[in-house]
Order: structure tokens, then sequence, then C-alpha cells
């Protein structure tokens, strides 16, 4: 379409210009996508802060403006971007231009007239300075004039004045100044409106206007009111006025693109009664040209203008115009409109006829109602312009002119009326290129409009009226005009109709109109969803009449000068000229045009005029004179079109063309015509010399027509594949098209394959298949692979059998058929194909074939050798046995060694069948395929192999055959083999030998013992072999298991490991003893023989099944196979692939049982402590303080062994085997047997199922507590047995795992060290010793309750700190009250943070009293920190306590009064009173007395007395201040109670509870005075009530005893 000016064939639509809104430079890009404004800061609503001055705010208001007005520009012109197809909705579809205020518009002709200037239109032809004058028709610069100068409706911008001070209105004076001062801007706005409004309705154009309100909603009263005034004062109505408010609402910005196509929908009635009008006055002129019947004239002085007055004025043609679209006439006076309007080209000053006016005038009419989108009155216009614009033209063909048949005006000649457009002119040119544009217009309209077979129409309708043009006419000195110039193009139909077959400018004109129409074809189906082809099938019949009234009321008879109603047949209900084909049809018609162009541009450039005379039919025209002006003007025209022709690439313009076609069969999924363009394209670049391109086409196309068998077309593409392969030197290509020639399906004549054949031998000969270039100076070499052409030699491979054994003769045969006919048949000619050798490759070299023919060189041309192979084509099959062939180096294959054979294989004639037959024998395992064939065609210059590659071919489905002859002189017979297609492939192994296997052994079996297994082998071979047996032992009863790794074979018995019980068993490796595997050499084994061999498993855990599979391998005695032994372990090699091997196929399924259940429970005896003979001597004397890091245990271990198995067994005893491993300094491990009394000693060592034996062990451990182990093992428990049934079998040792022993966690221990005689009313000290055997610090807290039996004197609670590794000693003096079996006053310790918890757990229990579900969890929470108290162990083993500290000692009555112990007795009793007595001065004075200290420790004490009057509970109390921290002193801190500096530490007197005061919160009896601290007083009752029971209690204690 770019041919055309883009005045005539673009869509027209209304023009719309904006002012107010900028020029549009600022605006945005095309095809960009417009931005919305950013957010006005100024605006109310906005995020502006209150406070901003006025001048800022103004700022911001004024810059939100300009960026919404530049969004609305962006968004008016991005509509511009309608591409010329575009199909939108009439009404958004505008075209607009961006204009300033300044812009005038020139004024229309009416009123000018009235203004009294009568000067026509710049592009009226009444005009002398119009292009036009005077017998111009239409101009493009008239239809941009209206498209982008004058403007349908133009739209004025204007901002609405508002004040930036938002408080104005709110002050009444303000609001009135405000009133006023908008009032005042308002007038002047309606005054530049009206200003502006008349000056465009002067120019006849329509007005609108847009006011924009920055700060306010439009539906704002005061708003309202103000654009109600402007309204009426610019005498606008609600039609033409329109208001846009910038408020952001909410922080959203406006709708510009919303306001955008409002605004053109309701502008675009505006527009149309625009154009309306001026259809109106159009008609006004129309109608008087009609009436009158004369053109108008222009008046006065200008009525004629001289005939040079337009000389020298000139036109430059329209953009996009090219050459090809202008006669050489046109071109050689510089472009469509760049003629000098003289009187050789217009007429001698000859005005435009009426006819010239009414074609002018139409087309007006048809534009304005395509811009107003009334495309079906726009289609009667320039149906109607067209009409009369081909009159027009055929009028001046026939009148006269430069090709105008009669021109010339000679001698003698009468005079002829000069044409309305003289042929040649440039006004020819222009109505040409204006009748072809105007064309273009109508079916480009008429697909909008869904009338495709109408546009169809016109195109051929177009084509019957433009045949005729004289500058189409082919001139050329050998058309003599009688009969059309024959073309060498197909497919052009009726075209070739023109005279003389057409010009090549005639041709280049039908390629750009049937390319035009594809492109408007491609488009309307791909945006208007047009359904092609169209009429669609099966409606024809319904279309019938209505295409017969169209092609009759059109004037469609024409068309190859046939009437429409021809078009129909009986036989067809459509005509294909009436049914619109898909895009890729017209393509194809254009390229076959722009094809014709370069043949009749050829043709021309080789016989041009200017050398040669006229042609016979300008000679025999009477009406025509061939004087030397005419002559010369005709020879300047031509030689002109033909230089500009010379600079056209026309196989680019044809491929081009194609390629389009391509691409819209192939989208239709047209795959054979896809395939013929790509024939056409790669034809035209072999035509244009792109042999390169052209070979890639044929390459592609001929693999589709190869695999589809299409042998015709195949043979033609390999005659251009040759063409090109030998302009670029590609040897192997050319060879490769010539091979495929010689197959008779691809040439089916004779004597075309024996020109074939010829052809290669020649190149063979030569050494190079390119004649026209020089000989390569390496030697030829190419390989032709045969399965992907059509080839005329035949292969095929056969293995007779699938499978085969090693060392076994494999047998193949190897097919090569020659077509018959291929060469010339071998009694008429003695020329055949000449083979120098034949190959045959497998997959393993060593066994590759070489066929070599019998004389030397293979090249042997003789008459003796002509004559042997004569007398070989007498068999059309022949069989060449290679059994024979011995392996050489073939000198022809670079010296490398095959199997060569020699037979009489050096020609292959057409319809022989050569079977090659031979063999091999592998001696391993492999999987063996045939390769490849090679059929070599070699001589000194050239080599030429015909490669069959075997393994890529496709399957076949053919029978198998097999070609056999009995003996050499037998005739060779087909037979048949199972099976169907080629079996090429042939999988070699080792057969298996026929020995059959068998076990015999006795299950169940026991876990633990060696099972006897027995192997028996019966052979079935003809001759001895040496036989190995591979045995494994597989977890299951299926086959495929796990192999058990644990499992042991054992072959000889002296090999059995010995049942050692008194250690732990371990493994001895032997070379006959491996985990769940072995090899068994069985040794000679004779044909038809049993042999038998005895073997042991032993499965030592995992009762189940087991399966024991073997490979039998072996080899015969003959056989020259040496197996290698290792060294190392023994063991055979049976890998060598030679071996015949086979896996046993009677499997043995053996299950396991075990033969006993022991279960073992250990109990731990004895002390955890050391006795007093220790070796530490911690608590051998009382002054020994050592600390002692070993810990001694005793445990009793019962062991329960039951009898399981099925079968009896006899038992010699069970030890229990200490390991190893723990005998280390840091554990020792000692057990001893405990033996049953005589009279229960089970003397039967035959145990059945059911058998019960108890076996238990005392078992002593020593421990250190550094070594951080918890757990012993204890070891396991060897039981010595072998089974009784059902035959006696080899003793065995089982061993079992027993039960570790768990070893208490290492904590702090607590040792008391107790007199060992104590007395009644006799003092004595009790020491505790705290060791911290572990490496953590311990905060520890220890306190003392009551006892009824003792009194104690110290610390009833002490906090301290005990070292890793470290010991502290607390000591405490206790006088008994009673004799007898006495409770020491309990000693409870245990860590500070459990002390902690203990006494929240307390208080949780105090407030709770209330709340049973309360008290319940607090006393459980007590209850589990209890448990967390330290044992306290005593020295002697009858004074061991519980776990909370409870020691009972024996306390022995009191002695007589004379007894010295007695009175010592009674002496300390007095000490002890008065000491009381002395501590009750000593509170009443409320003086400090002498503090007595901790006794001394290795830790850090932190002492702390309890609160005085506070009995001791059960569990102990700690308060709050207790839980801090203790800090790193020696100055004790009490707990209780915070005690003043230099307070005296408490004093701990202690009666039976039985004996404490009811006042004391507990049960007391008389003489419980509790705990007393410094700092508390006692009022006078209480201590007289202390003192009383003080003595009370030693009294008391006194008697007791």
């Amino acid at each position: 379409m770019e041919q055309f000016p883009p005045e005539f064939v673009l869509h027209h639509v209304p023009l719309f210009a904006v002012l107010g809104l900028g020029t549009g430079e600022a605006g945005a890009a095309p095809g960009t996508q417009p931005q919305p404004p950013p957010p006005a800061s100024g605006l109310p609503g906005s995020a502006a802060a209150a406070g901003d001055s006025l001048a800022a705010r103004r700022a911001a208001l004024d810059g939100a403006t300009q960026a919404a007005k530049r969004s609305l520009l962006a968004l008016l012109l991005a509509r511009n971007n309608a591409s010329v197809w575009d199909t939108r909705a009439p009404r958004t579809l505008f075209r607009t231009i961006a204009i300033d205020k300044t812009h005038s518009f020139p004024r229309r002709q009416s009123a000018a007239k009235t203004a009294g200037s009568a000067t026509p239109s710049p592009l009226s032809p009444l005009n002398p300075a119009s292009p036009m004058f005077p017998d111009g028709i239409i101009s493009p610069l008239w239809v941009g004039r209206h498209r982008d100068v004058l403007p349908a409706v133009v739209v004025g911008f204007y901002e609405l004045w508002e004040s930036v001070d938002p408080s104005s209105r709110r002050d009444p004076l303000g609001a009135q100044q405000v009133s006023s001062l908008e009032r005042d801007r308002d007038l002047l706005l309606v005054n530049e409106i009206n200003e502006k409004r008349k000056q465009v309705q002067d120019c006849g154009i329509k007005f609108a206007a847009v006011l924009i309100v920055r700060q306010y909603r439009i539906d704002d009263p005061l708003v309202d009111e103000r654009i109600s005034f402007v309204r009426r004062g610019a005498m606008l109505d609600r039609h033409t006025q329109f208001s846009l408010s910038l408020l952001a609402d909410g922080g959203i910005q406006p709708d510009l693109a919303a306001f955008v196509e409002m605004l053109q929908k309701n502008l675009y009635e505006l527009a149309a009664q625009y154009y309306r009008d001026h259809e109106k006055r159009i008609k006004k002129k129309k109608n008087r040209v009609g009436a009158s019947g004369r053109a108008p004239l222009p008046g006065g002085s200008a009525s004629i203008a001289p005939a040079g007055s337009a000389a020298g004025m000139a036109v430059s043609a329209p953009a996009g115009v090219s050459a090809l679209a202008m006669p050489p006439s046109a071109a050689s006076h510089g472009g469509l409109m760049g003629a000098s309007v003289g009187s050789s080209f217009s007429g001698g000053g000859r005005q435009l006829s009426a006819q010239g006016w009414g074609v002018r005038y139409d087309f007006k009419l048809g534009v304005f109602a395509e811009c107003r989108q009334d495309l079906d009155t726009a289609l009667k216009y320039y149906d109607s312009a067209y009409n009369g614009m081909i009159g027009l033209l055929q009028q001046s063909q026939t009148s006269g002119g430069l090709f105008a048949p009669g021109s010339g005006g000679g001698l003698g000649a009468a005079p002829t009326a000069p044409p309305e457009i003289p042929p040649g002119s440039a006004r020819w040119t222009e109505a040409r290129v204006f009748v072809d544009a105007l064309s273009i217009k109508m079916f480009k309209l008429l697909l909008y409009t869904n009338h495709p077979v109408s546009a169809l129409i016109q195109l051929h309708k177009h084509f019957v009226h433009s045949r005729e043009f004289p500058e189409f006419k082919c001139t050329t000195p050998s058309f003599d005009g009688a009969l059309p110039a024959p073309t060498t193009v197909a497919g052009l139909g009726h075209l070739v109709n023109a005279p003389g077959g057409g010009s090549f400018e005639y041709w280049a004109w039908a390629a750009n109109h049937f390319r035009a129409f594809g492109e408007l074809v491609e488009i309307a189906s791909s945006r208007m969803q047009l359904t092609l082809p169209y009429p669609p099938p099966g409606s024809a019949a319904n279309q019938a009449q209505s295409l017969l009234n169209a092609v009759s009321n059109t004037g469609l008879n024409l068309i190859a000068g046939e009437s429409a109603a021809s078009l129909f047949s009986p036989f067809s209900s459509v005509n294909p000229v009436f049914t619109v084909q898909h895009a890729g049809f017209y393509y194809l018609v254009a390229a076959r045009c722009a094809e014709e162009r370069w043949y009749k541009f050829n043709k021309a450039a080789s016989s041009s005029i200017s050398r040669k005379s006229l042609s016979l039919y300008d000679a025999r025209m009477p009406t025509r004179s061939n004087s030397l002006d005419a002559l010369a003007a005709t020879q300047m025209q031509q030689e002109s079109a033909l230089e500009l022709e010379r600079g056209v690439d026309h196989a680019l313009v044809v491929i081009e063309l194609l390629t389009k076609a391509y691409e819209q069969f192939k989208k239709s999924r047209g795959s054979r015509m896809t395939l013929f363009l790509a024939s056409d394209i790669a034809r035209v670049y072999e035509e244009g010399g792109r042999f390169d391109m052209a070979l890639k086409f044929f390459d592609r196309i001929g693999k589709t027509y190869r695999r589809e068998h299409w042998f015709a077309i195949l043979a033609s593409v390999n005659r251009w594949t040759i063409k090109c392969a030998q302009q670029l030197g590609l040897h192997s290509v050319v060879l490769e098209a010539l091979v495929e020639l010689l197959s008779p399906k691809v040439s089916p004549s004779i004597q075309d394959r024996q020109h074939v054949l010829s052809e290669i031998q020649a190149i063979l000969g030569s050494g190079t298949a390119c004649p026209s270039l020089p000989r390569p100076a390496a030697r030829l070499h190419a390989q032709i692979d045969m399965d992907q052409i059509s080839g005329f030699i035949q292969c095929g491979v056969q293995f007779k059998s699938p499978q085969a054994h090693v060392l076994e003769t494999v047998h193949y045969q190897v097919h090569l058929s020659a077509a018959a006919g291929f060469g010339a048949q071998a009694k008429s000619s003695p020329v055949s194909l000449p083979i120098s050798h034949v190959l045959v490759k497998f997959s393993n070299s060593q066994f590759d074939l070489c066929v070599l023919p019998l004389s030397s060189d293979g090249t042997d041309f003789s008459s003796s050798a002509q004559s042997d192979a004569a007398a070989w084509n007498d068999r059309k099959v022949e069989l060449v046995l290679c059994a024979d062939s011995s392996r050489e180096p073939v000198a022809q294959e670079n010296s490398q060694a095959f199997w060569v054979k020699r037979a009489n294989v050096a020609h292959l004639p057409a319809g022989k069948t050569c079977v090659f037959q031979g063999s091999l024998c592998a001696s391993e395992n492999q999987e063996l395929w045939i390769a490849s064939v090679h059929v070599v065609l070699e001589t000194p210059l050239a080599k030429l192999e015909l490669v069959f590659k075997i393994p890529e071919r496709p399957l076949s489905h053919a029978k198998r055959r097999w070609l056999h002859a009995p003996d050499a002189s037998a005739v060779p017979r087909w037979t048949d083999l199972p099976g169907r297609g080629e079996l090429s492939i042939i999988r070699i192994e080792q057969r298996k030998p026929k020995i059959s296997a068998r076990f015999s052994f006795v299950t169940p079996a026991y876990l633990g013992e060696y099972l006897p297994v027995t192997l028996e082998l019966l052979s079935s071979e003809t001759e001895p072999m040496r036989v190995f047996f591979t045995s494994r032992l597989t977890i299951g009863a299926e086959p495929g298991g796990p192999v058990d790794q644990h499992a042991q074979f054992v072959l000889n018995k002296s090999d059995l490991e010995p049942p050692v019980c008194e250690t732990r068993p371990q493994r001895s490796p032997s070379p006959q003893h491996h985990a769940a595997k072995m090899e068994i050499d069985v040794g000679t084994i004779a044909p038809q023989q049993r042999l038998t061999t005895e073997f042991y498993v032993r499965v030592p855990a995992r009762p189940g099944p087991r399966m024991i599979t073997g490979i039998l391998s072996g080899l015969f005695i003959s056989s020259p196979i040496e197996i290698a032994v290792d060294p190392e372990t023994g063991a055979w090699d049976l890998s060598d692939t030679r071996l015949l091997s086979k896996p046993n196929d009677d499997a043995a399924i053996v299950v396991f049982e075990s033969p006993f259940d022991v279960t073992a429970e250990v109990q731990q005896i004895g002390s955890q402590a050391l006795a007093d003979e220790s070796p530490s001597g911690m608590l051998g004397g009382v002054g020994s303080l050592a600390l002692d890091l070993r810990r001694s245990y005793e445990w009793f271990m019962n062991v329960c062994v039951r009898m399981l198995g099925r079968w009896a067994i006899e038992v010699e005893g069970a030890s229990l085997v200490i390991p190893e491993l723990n005998n280390s300094s840091s554990v020792s491990l000692r057990s001893v047997e405990l033996q049953r009394p005589p009279d229960k000693v089970d003397e039967a060592a035959r145990w059945t199922r059911g058998h019960v034996r108890s076996y238990v062990f005392r078992i002593e451990t020593g421990v250190d507590v550094l070594a951080g182990g918890s757990k012993v093992e204890t070891g396991l428990l060897a039981i010595k047995w072998r089974r009784l049934e059902p035959s006696a079998g080899e003793w065995v040792c089982t061993a079992t795992d027993m039960p570790r022993i768990e070893l208490p966690a290492e904590i702090l221990r607590v040792y008391a060290d107790i007199p060992g005689s104590i007395t009644v009313g006799v003092p004595f000290d009790v020491r505790y010793l705290i060791q911290n055997t572990t490496l953590h610090l311990a905060e520890l807290v220890s306190y003392v309750e009551s006892s009824d039996h003792f009194v104690f004197a110290g610390y009833k609670q002490v906090n301290f700190r005990v070292l890793p590794l470290s010991t502290h000693t607390i000591t405490f003096r206790l006088v008994p009250l009673s004799s007898g079996r006495c409770s020491l006053p309990q000693l409870k310790t245990l860590k500070h943070t459990d002390a902690a918890m203990i006494s929240a757990a307390k208080e949780s229990s105090d407030k709770s009293t209330g709340s049973g579900a309360a008290a319940a969890a607090a006393e459980a929470a007590a209850a589990a920190a209890r448990e967390k108290v330290f044992s306290v162990l005593a020295n002697k083993l009858h004074l061991q306590g519980s776990k909370h500290g409870e020691l009972h000692v024996f306390v022995r009555p009191a002695l007589g009064p004379d007894d010295p112990q007695l009175q010592l007795q009674l002496e300390t009793q007095k000490q002890t009173s008065s000491a009381v007595c002395k501590a009750f001065d000593d509170v009443k004075a409320n003086e400090p007395s002498s503090t007595s200290t901790s006794p001394t420790s290795s830790a850090i004490p932190t002492q702390s007395p309890q609160a005085s009057l506070q009995p001791p509970p059960s569990a102990l109390t700690v308060p709050s201040a207790s839980r801090t921290a203790v800090p790193s002193s020696s100055t004790a801190t009490p707990i209780a109670q915070p005690r003043q500096s230099g307070a005296p530490d408490p004093i701990v007197v202690n009666a039976p509870p039985s004996a404490r005061t009811p006042g004391s919160g507990t049960a007391a009896a008389p003489g419980s005075i509790g705990t007393m601290a410094p700092g508390w007083s006692l009022s006078g009752s209480d201590r007289a009530r202390a003192a009383l029971s003080a003595l009370v209690g030693v009294v008391l204690a006194a008697a007791m005893g």
C-alpha cells in the first residue's frame, strides 16, 4: 500500500482541533500510554499543610493544572495512532491536532464571496496558481487539507478563575470581594470565548468549549451558577459546553480517559453536521454543472491562462508512491504532479470538462461521507467517481496521445480531437494513480462493511478496465499484435489478456494490487473475524441468484470476455472467482505477477526499442505515423522505464511475496501448498543467484516429498539441487542427488537413468562434480546415506537366530539388490555399476568383513571381465559364501584389518541380488549388531561410498527370509525364518551347562548350629567337566531377597570354629570361609555321573526362612581355559565369560529357629557404701575425712533358659562371659555362679521342648565415680550344646547378650559417724560427712528434725557450699532420753533450689486452706520435693537408715548411783542447766554473748538459724530471704530474720515433742522451749516457762536413764 498517496488510501475520520492545551510538542510520544496527573498538593482534600502561603498554593494549583492539560493532550493525540486499517467504533474515531489560541483558519469560499473576493480555492482547477490548473481533477493536497488542516470542530479549553485563599469565602466581606472578582474574570472569559467562537464560525467550523474547574466540584452551587453565566454569555448550549473538575475526590484523581471518550462521543454529531454542510455545498455545485452541461469557468481576466503560465510549476509526488506504479512517461516528467502544464500535454489550455468536474465533486462527496463514517454513502459516491474516471481514461485512450493508437499526427492524417487526459502526460499519470487508489479505497470499505465478495468483484472489475491502458501494452519488436505473447509463469488466469501479454509495468501494477488486496483480507480476517473462504462451503446454493444479479449489475461479464451466467454450471454452485480466499492466495498471485514482471523486464532489456525498428503492430496501424518526434519520445520513455526497473531486486520482491503466501498457507494448515511455495521460493533464490539459500529450501522440502513418495516432484527438486550444489562446489550433494536419480521411482525413464549413471561415472573419472569450478587438490571422497534417499540399491541384513552361545558359529547374510533397469539391460549394453569392494561393519570391529572383486583393483573393464559379468548376470540371485575368509589388511581402507573374501562383485547389474553369507565365532558374552554396509565405488581420483546405516532404519514388517543352497552347484532357494523384519542384532551368551543340582538337609535348623548340607550333581553332558558351585544365602523364602551378611558357609569340618564359651567368640578367616558366599570346587564329573559334596551353613541370629541359591560354573576338560586363584584368599576367579554357567533352578529353603528363650533379671543387693574394711579408710576411724571416689555394688542375676526347638539337644553347661572391654581402671566386674544345692541339681543333659533351667550369678561391680558411665555391660551367657536328633551334631556355643546394669546417677552422699556405745543420759557426738563426688559446685541446706528419744545441741539449719570433689562436716551433740532401739534426729540435706520450692509449696498450702484443690496441688509439689532429700549412710550396716535420714541406734540403760559414768552424766546435766539459765539471763539483758563457730570444713559455710519460737515442721519452711544468693564469706547470715551486727549464734536446746508446751504452735510438752535466736525477747512468764521446761526436761531425762 506504500505505492499510493496516503491521502487517497487512508481511512478518513473527523478532524478535531484543541486549543488551550499547548501545541503538542510536550505531549506524549506516539504509542505511549499517558500518565495521570500528579496529585495537586494545593487542592482541598490533598495533603498540603494548612500554613502554606498563597503564592505556594497558587504555584501548586498551576502545576497540577498544567499536568492535567498535558495528560489530556496526550490522551487526545494517542488516538491518532490508529492504523490505516483500524476498525474502532465510529463515534470515538477522531484525529486530533493541537493549536494555540492565536491560530487562524482560512475563510470559507461563501464568506469570501460575500466579502467581495472571487478568487477560487488554491487547489481548484479554476485558479491559475493551482497545480490542478487548468484540467486537473483532484489533488492529494485537497484531501490532506481536510485531513490535517481544516478541523470539523474546534474545542477550546479555558480555566475558570478561582481564588486561592480558602478563608475568603468564610468572611462575608471577603466573600463579597471574591464574588466581584469572579464576575469580572468571568466577563473577560466570556469575551475571549465569543471572539474565538466568532472567528471559528466565520470559517464554517463548529466550536465547543471546556471549562476547567480546579478547586471545587462542578455540582457546587456557586460553581454551577458561574458556569451557567459563562455559557449564556458565550452563546453556547449544553451540547457545546463541557466542564472538567480537577478536584481530587478522596485522593482519587479524575478519570481523564473517560472524559476524553465522553467529549468525543458528544462532539461526533457536531463533526457530522460540519461535513453534511460541505456535502450540501458540493451537491449544489454538482447540480449546476449537470444542469448546464458545461464546466464552470473562472471569471475576469483569470478565465484562461496562457499556455506557458504554468510552465515550470511543479508539485512533488505524494509520499509513498513508487516509480513502479507510474508509467515511464510520468517518471520522465518528475512524478505524479510534477509535469509542466504546457500546450503539448494540457491540450493547449483545455479546461476541465463537465465529466471531470462530476468526478471531482463525487470524490469530494465520498470523502466527506467517509469522514462522518457513513461508509455506504461514501461507497456510492466513490463508485460514481470511479466509473466517471474510467470513462475519461477510456475516452482519452481512444482520442490519442503518445501511446494511444492512431496518435502521432503524421503527414496527411486527419486531425483528431484532443483527448481529455492525454496518455503519457502528467495528467494521465495523476489520473492513473487516482483511479488505482480509488479502487483500493472501494474494496477496503467493502471489506469494512462486511461485503468481501463485492470487494473481490471490484478488484476484478478494475483489472478489466485497466488492462487496455497503452503503457501496459507489450511493445517489444517481436510482438506483432495478433496474439498475446507467451508467458513462462503459470497460474495468472485472465491477467494475461493484456495486449502482448502485458509489459513489465503492467505486471508490476498487477502485483501491487493483488498484494494490497491480500493485506486487506489478512487484516480483515484477523481484526474483523472474517471467516474464510467466503461464502462458506454449503451456502453457495442460497447465494447463487444474488451473485448472478451482482455480476450482471456491475458489468463483470467483461471478465475473460464471457458472460457472468457462464461462471455457473450444473456441476458447481459457485465459481472460485467469486469466492474470497485467505490472503495467501492473493499473495501468491502477486508473486506470480512479480515473476512475470521479471520475465518481461528481461525480455524488454534484451531487445531494447531504441536500437530496433517499430513493431509490426505500429506499422500496420493506418492511423499512426512513424514520425521522428513520436519515435524519439517513445524511445526516451522506454529507456527511462528500463533504467528505473534495473534498480529493482526482482528476486527479493518475488521471495517476499512468496514468503507472505507461505505464512498464510501455513496458518491455514495447507501443508501441500506450503511445500509447493517453499519449492517456488527455492527456485526464485536459484534464479536470483542465492544458491545457498535455494539449497536449504530444496533440502527441506525434498525430505517431505521423499517421505510421502512424491517422486515426480522429488526428481525436479534433485535437478535444482544439483544445479545449486554445482555452483557452490558441493561435490557430495551433487553425487547424492545423482544417486537418487538412479532410482526407477524417481526417474522412470531408462534413458534418464542411463544418462545419470554416465554422469556419476564421469565424476568418478574426473574427480570433480562441478565442471565450472577447478578440480579440488584433494581426492574426492563422498559418503551417501542410502537410507535417507530413494536409492537404486536396496540392502538387507539377517542373523539366522536372535541368540547364540559363546564359541558357537553364528551365520548372517547381507542382501544387495540393484533395481531393475537402473542402468542398461545386461543384454543390450555392457554398462553396469562398477563396485570396488563391499564392507560389512559390526559393532565389534574384529568381525568386519570386506568383499573384494576378483580383479586386483576392482576397475577392470576389459572384455573378459565384461563377459564374466554377463555370465554372472544370468542368475538373478547369487549366494557368496564367506566362511573361508581370511583376516588381512585392506589397502583401500588404509590397511585396516578385515576378514577378506574375494568374489565376482566387480559389477552389479540391474535386477541382480547378491547375498553375502558370513560367519563369526565370539569368545565372550556380548550384544553384537551389524552397524553399516558400505558399497564402495572407487577410482584413483574419487571415492564414493553408498552407506546403509542398519541400526537407524525404521522397523520393517516383512517376513524374514534366508537364502539356502545345499551345495555349491545347487540353485539357492529362499526359505522363511520365524519372525518379521530385519534381525540385525544378536545376543551372544555362554550356554548353560547340562548339570542338575539338588540339596539335602534337615529343616528346621537351629540358630547358631552348623547345618550340614549335601549337594548332589547329575551331569547330562557328553564329555567330562570340571564343576564349580558358588552358593549364597538370602533372607526370605522368595527369590531376590537380601543377602544374609551374618551367615557363614564352611566347606570342611576342620574349619568349624571350636565351641569355646569362656571368651567372646571371634571369627577367624580361612580360604573357604566367607560371609554368605562360598565357592566350591566340586571336581570333575563324568557324563551321566552323580557327584556329591557336603558343606555347612551357620546362621547366628534372626530366625526365619533362608534360601540357598547357587550358580553352577564349569568347563570341559578339553577346554584350554585356565582358572586363576587369588593368592591371598585362595578363592577361584570364576568371572571368565568363557565358562559355562547357569543359576541353580532348585533353590533350597531352610527355616532357622531359635533353640532357646533366655530371660534374665538383675537385682541389687548389699550396701551402696564401702565396708569398714574399705582400703580408703574413710569410715574406719573417727578422724578420717578422706574422699573416696570409688563405689562398689553387688547384684544377683537370675537367668532362665527355656528349650523351644523341635529337635532334642544336649547341653553341657552355661557360663557368664565377662566382657574384657569393661575390665579397666574405671570399672571392675566379677561374677560367681551360685551352685544349686545337691538335691536340686538336674543331672539330665538331654533337653527337649519345654525344658527349663535357671542359672544364678552373683555380680560385684566397682565403678569410679569420675568414669561418667551410667550402664555396665554384664557380658554374654554362653551355652554349650549340640543337636541330638535326628542325628548328633557338632558342639557349638550360643552366646546371648545379658541385660546391662544401670548405675544410679552420682549424687551427693551424706555419711553419719555414730559411736558404737550409747547410754541413756550420756551425751555423745554424731558427725555427718557430706561428700560432693560430682564435678559441680553444690549449694546445700541441711536441717535437723526433733526426735522423741534424743535432745541435741547445734545448728538446726545450715546453708553451705561444697566444692567439687570435696567434703563438709556437720557435728551434733546428742543426749539419749530412752533406751532400746531409738531413732536419731533426722538430718535432711537437699539442694538450695529444692528447699526454696518446698518453702513456696508450704506458703501456698497455708494460704489455700479453704481450697482443697490448691492445697492438694501444694502438698503434691512438697511431696515431690521431699524426694530430692539426700539419703544418709551410716558406718555400720545394721544402722543404715531410709532415704529421709532415719537412723536407728541401740541405747543402753543408765547405771547405778555410784557408777562413775552416772556421776559424769549428772555433772554434764548440771552444766547444761547452768548454760540454759545463763542463756536466759543473756536474753533478758539483751547483750551479745560469745559466738560459736561452725566446724571447719573444706567447703564455704553459710549458716543461718531458724526463727525463735517457730518449731521446725516435718518439712522445713525456708523464708524468701533464704532464696537469695549467699556471698562467699566466712560470716554466717541468718535465714529467717536479718541478724544484728555482733549478735551471737543461736543455741538449740531440743526436747522430745511429747514434752512441748501447747503454746509453741505444735504438740509440745512442758520443758520444751524450741529455738531462740539473738535479737528476740521473751516475756517474764515465757522466760519462767522456758526455764521450767528446760529443768523439767533435764530431770526427766535423768529419771528415764
